[in-house]
């Protein structure tokens, strides 16, 4: 399972274009009587320790995306106006991320943890599935995740373009321009 984390992450590094990550070990706790769809993260000094609710290599993805928060999560938190825009955009997801309880207590907190949740997901599948992950996104858009494969489609146009604020810029701007396409699927 580390090796498949590791490799993983180094997949991630050189295909969003990011030096490093905010930690320089990771270490996986396979906690058994966790469900596998559940991952969890700690980051303790310089190492993240991912815990799953198994041991088998597929499961990787899943400490991928707990890494990928914490180099999302700095971007928009330094970014305010993204959360802003969303909002005034009128991206509906309120309801189907109140269900799956990401949603917080006000608006503006509800919407910033959604939409972290939407990009990571959305980046997840676009590392480990590539151009592939079309139908992994249709399957989170039917389990409310609706903005997925907006996310997944601007990742696919600007492939080999570093992370950055410019590539969340560019997310943000196709979920606004093409909410009504993939908010009525």
């Amino acid at each position: 399972m580390a090796t498949a984390v590791r490799d993983l992450l180094l997949k991630a590094q050189a295909k969003l274009g990011i030096t490093g990550w905010p930690f320089s070990r990771v270490s996986v706790i396979v906690n058994l009587l966790q469900s596998d769809w559940l991952a969890d993260l700690l980051l303790v000094d310089d190492t993240l320790w991912v815990i799953l609710g198994s041991s088998q290599p597929g499961f990787a993805a899943s400490a991928l995306h707990e890494a990928l928060h914490l180099v999302i999560r700095p971007y928009l938190k330094r970014n305010p106006h993204w959360i802003s825009a969303s909002l005034k955009a009128g991206l509906d997801i309120k309801e189907s991320m109140k269900e799956q309880g990401y949603w917080g207590t006000s608006d503006e907190h509800g919407w910033y943890r959604a939409l972290q949740e939407e990009i990571v997901r959305s980046l997840t599948i676009w590392i480990e599935e590539g151009s592939d992950g079309y139908n992994s996104c249709q399957g989170h858009a039917n389990r409310g995740f609706k903005h997925i494969p907006a996310i997944w489609a601007t990742l696919e146009d600007l492939e080999g373009r570093p992370l950055g604020e410019g590539l969340l810029e560019s997310i943000i701007g196709s979920l606004m321009e093409s909410k009504t396409k993939y908010s009525s699927q």
